[in-house]
C-alpha cells in the first residue's frame, strides 16, 4: 500500500511538471507570436564595402546581381538547389559564390536558402489561408525542404516558433 502511494505521487508529480512545461511553453510561443504579427521579418543585411574580400569587384557585383535575380525568381523553392550548381549557373565558381554569401549576407550558403525559404512560407501562411489546410510536410515541400522536420526546425530557429503553432493561431484570429 505505501509502495503504491509512492508511485502515484511520483506519477502525478511528473504530470504536474509536464503540464507546467507545456502551459510555459504555450505561454512563451503565444508571446513570440504576438510580437510577430506587430512586426515584419526583417531580410539579411548586406554589407557595403568588399575590402577584406579577394574578388574583383565586378565579380562581386555581378553574383550579388545574380543572387537579387535569383531572389526575385525564387529558385531557392528548388529542392536540388546547391552550391554548386547555383555557382554553375550563375557561371563562377562555388568559393566566390560562398565568400560573397558569408561577406555580404553573412551568412553561409545553407543559412541563406533556409532564410529565403522560411521568410517564403512565413508569408504564404499569412497571406494565403488556403495554405493553412496544407499539411506541414506539404508545405515545406512548397517551399524547396525535402522533409518536414527540417522545415520545422528551421522555421522555429528564425521565427521563433513553430509552424504548426503560426498557422493554428493564424486560424484561431481568422475565425
Amino acid at each position: 500500500s505505501r509502495l503504491f502511494m509512492f508511485l502515484i505521487a511520483i506519477v502525478l508529480a511528473i504530470t504536474v511538471i509536464l503540464a507546467t512545461y507545456y502551459y510555459r511553453q504555450k505561454v512563451v510561443f503565444k508571446k513570440r507570436f504576438e510580437a510577430l504579427m506587430k512586426k515584419s521579418i526583417k531580410p539579411a543585411k548586406t554589407k557595403k564595402s568588399n575590402t577584406e574580400l579577394d574578388i574583383s569587384k565586378e565579380i562581386v557585383t555581378e553574383i550579388l546581381n545574380r543572387l537579387n535575380k535569383f531572389e526575385e525568381k525564387r529558385g531557392y523553392l528548388n529542392a536540388s538547389v546547391t552550391l554548386n550548381s547555383l555557382a554553375k549557373q550563375f557561371q563562377t565558381n562555388s568559393s566566390y559564390l560562398s565568400k560573397v554569401l558569408n561577406f555580404h549576407k553573412r551568412l553561409n550558403f545553407a543559412q541563406y536558402l533556409n532564410h529565403l525559404r522560411v521568410n517564403y512560407a512565413y508569408e504564404k501562411i499569412e497571406q494565403d489561408p488556403n495554405i493553412r489546410k496544407f499539411t506541414i510536410e506539404a508545405i515545406a515541400c512548397e517551399c524547396g525542404y525535402k522533409n518536414a522536420a527540417s522545415f520545422s526546425r528551421s522555421f522555429y530557429q528564425i521565427i521563433g516558433i513553430y509552424p504548426s503553432f503560426f498557422i493554428k493561431e493564424l486560424n484561431k484570429i481568422n475565425t
